[in-house]
């Protein structure tokens, strides 16, 4: 589809520069458009790709001077505004047509809305409902007395385990786990017991959920990812795991049993969570943390073991010194056995101590 400058500036709500007659076909990123294309910028370290574009107009933030000769709309946040522009000359289509393929396999109770899309191949186990809107890709599978809300996407090789609960406008992607077994076992002469986990996974309205990501029935009650949370892929959630509204879960995090994590909390890639502690709301765990102990609101750790990032920017500091330091040590030293020399000190050798030390043990 194509759209004049005006009309998208229109519908973003930005303030346009340029020529409002200019028309856009596509969307692209600055280094690779060309005329017809509509970028956006965001950070300054690409200033010399946004004078350097083929692009026919940009979005900037309002902190930018905008460059002459081109075609600019000015926006307080570009990203958003490229997000509504994109949406708006590539519309999203129905991901499949709704119907119930007969290559499905599905349990005569199941209940499913005559709006949702149920694919070859996939299999919905007995008293399981599936909202309107709802779509089921091949090789899903849906265990017993589970609830999907509407308009959600279950990808191929999809598992959820019976009992689960799913919102509306729930994506999950190829290869999530909802709803195996918590990792629970008593030690008992040396053999490991599995402990039942009877508990159930309830995932909120709009979460997304990402490839590969494991997420743990409860022992008892329930795991429960709130509204609004994003995953990235290849993350564990373990057994009555709490994560709070609009959380950003990076790849490659885990979580622990019985761990909360606030509200709008941020765990970026490969860091982890211990068991049982309590991250507080608006918190940020950076890449590669590993917390042990729980953190008040507004917390950004850093480390192994979590600490404050301050602090740990700091530690990493002294750390990078330490060849300097050594060298300036052993050149104090060196200053310290001439003076003693001079002095008539005899200080003895450490090395050849150590030696008839170890001697006079034999």
């Amino acid at each position: 589809m194509k759209f004049t400058l005006a009309q998208i500036n229109r519908h973003i709500g930005g303030r346009l520069i340029g020529n409002p007659e200019t028309e856009i076909v596509t969307v692209s990123g600055l280094r690779e458009a060309r005329p017809g294309h509509l970028c956006f910028l965001a950070n300054r370290r690409y200033l010399k790709d946004l004078k350097d574009t083929a692009a026919s107009a940009i979005i900037i933030p309002s902190d930018i001077e905008p460059p002459s000769g081109k075609n600019i709309i000015v926006h307080p946040n570009p990203s958003l505004a490229f997000t509504e522009a994109f949406t708006l000359i590539h519309p999203p289509q129905a991901p499949v047509t709704p119907g119930i393929s007969a290559a499905a396999e599905i349990a005569p109770d199941a209940i499913i809305s005559k709006d949702a899309s149920v694919l070859p191949m996939a299999f919905i186990d007995r008293a399981t409902t599936i909202g309107s809107g709802t779509a089921i890709h091949p090789f899903a599978y849906i265990g017993a007395n589970c609830r999907i809300g509407e308009n959600c996407l279950i990808y191929p090789h999809v598992t959820i385990r019976e009992g689960s609960i799913i919102g509306n406008n729930v994506i999950i992607h190829p290869g999530a786990v909802i709803g195996s077994d918590g990792f629970g076992y008593i030690t008992i002469d040396d053999n490991h017991i599995k402990i039942p986990q009877v508990g159930i996974v309830e995932i909120e309205d709009d979460v997304e959920i990402g490839a590969n990501v494991a997420i743990d029935r409860a022992r008892f009650q329930k795991t429960l990812i709130k509204r609004g949370t994003k995953i990235d892929n290849l993350v564990q959630i373990a057994h009555n795991v709490h994560i709070g509204e609009h959380c950003l879960i990076v790849a490659q995090s885990g979580i622990s049993g019985s761990a909360e994590i606030g509200h709008h909390s941020t765990l970026a890639g490969q860091s982890g969570i211990a068991g049982h502690i309590q991250v507080g709301h608006h918190s940020i765990i950076t890449g590669q943390a590993g917390l042990t102990k729980s953190i008040p609101q507004n917390s950004i750790v850093s480390g192994m073991p979590a600490r404050p990032r301050h602090i740990e920017q700091r530690a990493k500091a002294a750390l990078y010194k330490l060849p300097e330091l050594i060298k300036t040590i052993s050149l104090l030293e060196q200053r310290i056995r001439d003076l003693e020399k001079k002095a008539g000190f005899n200080r003895p050798d450490p090395i050849l101590t150590t030696i008839q030390d170890q001697t006079n043990m034999e």
